[in-house]
């Protein structure tokens, strides 16, 4: 399946990146590796 997410900060955020942050780049990761294509956009 092919995926797209889009979040509204981008990710150099580091750990102390927001809970969306984090959890789109986990999910993204998890999908990832399940087979799906995930692309994700991050202003």
């Amino acid at each position: 399946m092919r995926i797209a997410m889009i979040g509204q900060k981008g990710f150099e955020v580091g750990e102390r990146g927001g809970g969306v942050e984090q959890h789109v780049r986990a999910l993204s990761l998890y999908l990832g590796k399940r087979g799906h294509e995930v692309t994700v956009y991050a202003c």
